[in-house]
C-alpha cells in the first residue's frame, strides 16, 4: 500500500522501502487500514522490516466468541536507535480471514500510510 509518494526529500522512498540517507536515529510510524467486506477478517499484523529482517510490531486478532471484524486501523509509532545509511525499513501488513473471503490492507493514502524521520543527535 506504501507505493505513492507525498512528500519524499531527498528521494529515500521507493515502492514502499524506505532507505536511510545517514546514520543515526530515526522516528518511524504508520497506519494500516485492513478490510474485508464480508466482515471476516480474524487476524491482522503489523510487520517492520529493518534489512529483510522481520519483526511484529502489533497484531489484533478475533476473541474466542469468534467475533469478526469488516474494518480495522492500526497505528503504530516508534524509535529505532541506530540505523545507518543504506539501512532499509519497509512495513508489511498481514491478515487472514476465517473463510475464502478476500481481505485488503487498503492502499490509499489517508488510510495507510509508513513515514520516518531522523532525529537531530
Amino acid at each position: 500500500p506504501h507505493n505513492t509518494e507525498i512528500w519524499d526529500t531527498g528521494g529515500v522512498h521507493n515502492l514502499g522501502v524506505f532507505t536511510a540517507p545517514s546514520t543515526g536515529k530515526y522516528l518511524v510510524g504508520c497506519n494500516l487500514g485492513y478490510g474485508d467486506a464480508e466482515g471476516n477478517m480474524s487476524d491482522m499484523q503489523t510487520i517492520l522490516d529493518i534489512n529483510g529482517t522481520t519483526g511484529q510490531i502489533h497484531r489484533a486478532e478475533s476473541t474466542s466468541n469468534g467475533t469478526t471484524f469488516t474494518q480495522v486501523n492500526r497505528s503504530w509509532m516508534g524509535i529505532i536507535p541506530s540505523l545507518t545509511a543504506t539501512n532499509t525499513l519497509k512495513i508489511i501488513g498481514w491478515l487472514d480471514t476465517n473463510n475464502s473471503s478476500a481481505g485488503i490492507v487498503v492502499g490509499d493514502a489517508n488510510t495507510s500510510n509508513f513515514w520516518a524521520i531522523r532525529l537531530k543527535d
